[in-house]
């Protein structure tokens, strides 16, 4: 949307923008303005640091990281993100509403990557490599479908995005150094 109107009757705001910390911060500082005070914001941030982000807010305790991974119809997993400041009220809110959507949520701490991105980075880096080695790519994929996962690695980066993928990759190594 191009505006706030509507935004009064919801329960929760999912925001899903650019992985910019500064303009993430502007929009969940108007955002509040525009929602009920039970109203629950969240980000579907993968790599910026959900504490950052509550620093925003006059209300941080109903804020959280809600992290979906793509594509998000075929993934069930989502991560409820916590920060020092968030209610036991929300993260509680939120895992009802995950199920009720029928995704599988988990409760992580807020972190460079959280859970899965860091065990997820270090796959793509690998699969990169291989690529870069000369395996084909038709065959990496493949044998990964074969070991049971949804996709392939190079399909999950095109998916995501190359671009996406590049910018959340410098995202990392600013916060983890070489081992990124």
């Amino acid at each position: 949307v191009l505006n706030y109107d509507g935004f009064k009757n919801t329960n929760i705001v999912v925001e899903a923008i650019v992985e910019n910390l500064d303009v993430k911060k502007k929009v969940f500082s108007e955002l509040e303005k525009q929602v009920s005070p039970d109203c629950v914001i969240v980000s579907n941030t993968s790599s910026l640091r959900v504490t950052d982000m509550a620093e925003a807010l006059e209300n941080p305790a109903r804020f959280a990281g809600l992290h979906f991974f793509n594509p998000v119809h075929k993934m069930p997993l989502v991560e409820i993100v916590r920060h020092p400041k968030i209610s036991e009220e929300t993260v509680e809110a939120l895992y009802a509403w995950c199920l009720k959507v029928k995704k599988t949520p988990v409760v992580v701490g807020d972190g460079p990557g959280f859970l899965v991105n860091r065990i997820l980075i270090p796959y793509l880096n690998e699969s990169a490599y291989l690529m870069e080695a000369g395996v084909p790519v038709k065959e990496l994929d493949q044998a990964i479908l074969n070991f049971g996962m949804p996709m392939g690695p190079a399909r999950l980066m095109d998916e995501v995005g190359i671009d996406v993928s590049d910018k959340v990759g410098k995202i990392f190594e600013q916060s983890l150094g070489e081992r990124a």
